[in-house]
Parts: C-alpha cells; sequence; structure tokens
C-alpha cells in the first residue's frame, strides 16, 4: 500500500528504489549524500504493558514495524526510533545543557531556550562522528561494514560525560566492546529501549559482519594509541590523516593551533617541566612578537 501511493506521485516514482525488506527508499539526485527510507508500521499498543522497567514516556513512542521475510508472522517486529532518540539525548544530557548554557551567555541571551538544541554538539556526538569517519575510510563502500546504529548504540551507552573530545572519543572506544553481549552463541547488541531487539542479528547471516566490526574496533584502538604515544602536533597529524580523512584532521589541527594561540595571549598557556606538554600546569608559556623580543 505504502509502495503504490508513492507511485502514485510523479516525483516520486521516478526516485524509487526497489522494495527493500522493511522499507521503502527515495534516492535524491546527488544519491550518495542523501537519500530518505520510508518505514511502514503501526503504534505498538502492547509495549508499555511488557516494559514496565522502561519509563512511559519512551514507551509510549513503540512501534510495529513490517518485515517481508516475516509476512505471514503475526508478531510484527518491534523498534522505537523516536524513543531511542530520547534515550540519546538523555546519555549526554549533562553536557548538552552546560554547552547550551555557555552558548546563551556566549551570545547575551536571556535564556537557555534561545538556544536552538540543533547547534549544540556534545562531545559525544562529535565522538562519534569522526568513528563513523574513521569507518567510512576504512571500508568505503563496503556493505559489510559497521552499521551506524551500532556504532552510536555502543558509544551512548559508554559514555561517562567526559568534557573533551579525546577524551570522550578514547573513553566510548575502550567500552565498546562490553555493550556487545553473546546470548546463546549469538552476539547481541540490544536496543537499549526494548532489549527484544537486537541490532547485531544479520551477524548471524552474514558472519563476515561481525569479523569486520571487530577489526574496525581494533584499528581505531590502535590509532588512538599511537595518537597518544606520538609528539609534535604536525606528527600526530600526520599519523591520523590516513584513518580519519584529510579534512576532519586539518580542522582539528586548526582549531587547535587558534585556541593555543589564543591561550598563550591570556597568559593561560603552560609547559610542563621535563615533557614539553602544553596545557593548564607547569611553566607559563610567555607571549612573542616575532620580532626579536
Amino acid at each position: 500500500m505504502v509502495g503504490n501511493h508513492l507511485r502514485e506521485n510523479s516525483d516520486y516514482r521516478r526516485m524509487l528504489e526497489p522494495e527493500g525488506r522493511r522499507c521503502w527508499r527515495i534516492t535524491y539526485a546527488d544519491s550518495a549524500r542523501f537519500h530518505m527510507d520510508i518505514l511502514p508500521a503501526i503504534p505498538d499498543r502492547e509495549f508499555p504493558l511488557l516494559a514496565r522497567s522502561v519509563p512511559a514516556h519512551i514507551t509510549q513512542e513503540a512501534i510495529l514495524i513490517t518485515d517481508k521475510k516475516k509476512w505471514h508472522d503475526p508478531n510484527w517486529p518491534r523498534s522505537n526510533p523516536r524513543g531511542y532518540a530520547i534515550w540519546f539525548e538523555d546519555r549526554m544530557r549533562i553536557q548538552f545543557d552546560k554547552q547550551r548554557r555557555s552558548l546563551m551567555e556566549a551570545k547575551g541571551l536571556a535564556s537557555v531556550e534561545e538556544v536552538p538544541p540543533q547547534t549544540v554538539r556534545t562531545p559525544l556526538q562529535r565522538a562519534i562522528q569522526l568513528l563513523k569517519r574513521h569507518r567510512n575510510q576504512m571500508f568505503g563502500d563496503d556493505k559489510d561494514q559497521p552499521i551506524s546504529m551500532i556504532i552510536t548504540t555502543l558509544a551512548a551507552r559508554a559514555y561517562r560525560n567526559q568534557e573533551d573530545i579525546y577524551d570522550a572519543l578514547a573513553g566510548v572506544v575502550a567500552g565498546m566492546r562490553d555493550g556487545i553481549e553473546v546470548r546463546e552463541g549469538v552476539y547481541w547488541v540490544s536496543n537499549p529501549v526494548n532489549s527484544a531487539e537486537n541490532y547485531a542479528d544479520k551477524w548471524g547471516e552474514c558472519p563476515q559482519r561481525a569479523t569486520k566490526f571487530f577489526q574496525w574496533l581494533d584499528k581505531v584502538e590502535a590509532d588512538l594509541r599511537l595518537a597518544l604515544q606520538t609528539r609534535g602536533l604536525h606528527l600526530i597529524a600526520e599519523q591520523l590523516r590516513p584513518s580519519f580523512g584529510e579534512g576532519a584532521v586539518e580542522r582539528a589541527v586548526k582549531q587547535l593551533g587558534e585556541a593555543t594561540y589564543a591561550q598563550r595571549k591570556e597568559g593561560q598557556l603552560f609547559m610542563e617541566t621535563g615533557t614539553g606538554t602544553l596545557g593548564l600546569t607547569g611553566v607559563k608559556v610567555k607571549d612573542h612578537t616575532f620580532h626579536g623580543q
């Protein structure tokens, strides 16, 4: 019914891909950058009674979704994308509220409500962006690469409100394995708002997906260790470019350089005795004018 309705529209008819297992996909002109998945679903009235341990404001968003491989099964698969969004926001709430207030003060606004939520980017969100970028650099168009939902879920579960992006990235990478269960010999990455849904359900059908996920996680850990052991911003950037991409690394280096310059100008930059590491403790780094003084 949904597919027929989409075909009635001349624009959508041109962009509509063949029917998928669970959804219809509309692919726009620049298909590498933008598409829309349309998932037929109905409200799941029973789920709030089954998941009493989950807050009501999350369970009331639950839905039942279609699945062609289970066409004759009266028990439709359960999902809850809106409830998931609420859970994810709760995982980063402390840093989100802190950064939103900082933006309010920086812009001289009267209330945090005047700061649009989409303008705030927490360390968790930045870390997930970097992890996805690393995945894309490693696998390209490989269809068996780690899926975004698994990366996002494991990272959010492992996040501990770190304020610094590197600390957040290192922290979530170190804790991502803890979020992967093995239930009766089956890999399981549970939906945090519906423990009966397994985001890694296709790992059993396609074992190479599990293999590539752990290969990717090993590579991320190795790259971060190498960066931590490297001294000198230009050398660190050189190490990270192949894994995170030229553009992402260059932007990070530029932002760090500008922040360091501002700290030095304000007399807030220090150097650790012995290691030469720049930071908030040690001997104050004097400002310089680059013409002999």
